[in-house]
């Protein structure tokens, strides 16, 4: 959802979206029936972009792992975690 192209292909703009916040809650839902593990959508401060994460969706063999409280989390595979 950071791509102008995802922007085009529904015919919005990011602009739309953002100052829409049901309009982005159904996007998101979709994308969650489509099979969408994850999402990177813009902030709704429109000053960075955040990672939306369906845990329940995830391949078999990834794990979330936090790295540092204030860089967040990322995927990583159980051979990746050092255990």
């Amino acid at each position: 959802m950071t791509l102008p192209q995802f922007y085009d292909s529904l015919g919005i703009s990011s602009a739309a979206l953002l100052n829409n916040a049901s309009l982005g809650l159904n996007v998101a839902d979709e994308a969650r029936k489509l099979g969408y593990e994850a999402l990177l959508v813009p902030s709704a401060t429109g000053s960075g972009t955040n990672l939306v994460i369906y845990q329940d969706l995830l391949l078999p063999g990834w794990e979330l792992k936090e790295v540092e409280r204030e860089k967040g989390i990322v995927l990583a595979e159980p051979s990746d975690t050092g255990q």
